[in-house]
């Protein structure tokens, strides 16, 4: 193997390495599992007792149907508060 092809394969290395990293620390950020809904149907719902339970962290406001909605279990994600 010439010096410039394991010059380039160890940088194809470190470049998917790179990738790697930096997929494994943003997936982390992502919500797939929930079902997110509007503030104001969120709000609709609280109003009908829909919900089970509110958590609010911050501006982000988390919760669970008492019955279940599309996928069974789906949880509410309101998104931001105002």
């Amino acid at each position: 193997m010439t010096p410039f092809n394991r010059n380039a394969a160890l940088w194809i290395v470190i470049v998917l390495l790179l990738a790697l990293l930096y997929s494994v620390f943003q997936g982390g950020t992502t919500r797939t599992a929930a079902n997110t809904v509007s503030y104001s149907d969120f709000v609709r719902a609280v109003e009908q007792r829909q919900v089970q339970d509110v958590r609010i962290s911050g501006n982000i406001i988390t919760g669970t149907f008492r019955e279940p909605r599309q996928p069974a279990g789906a949880s509410i994600c309101g998104g931001w508060a105002p």
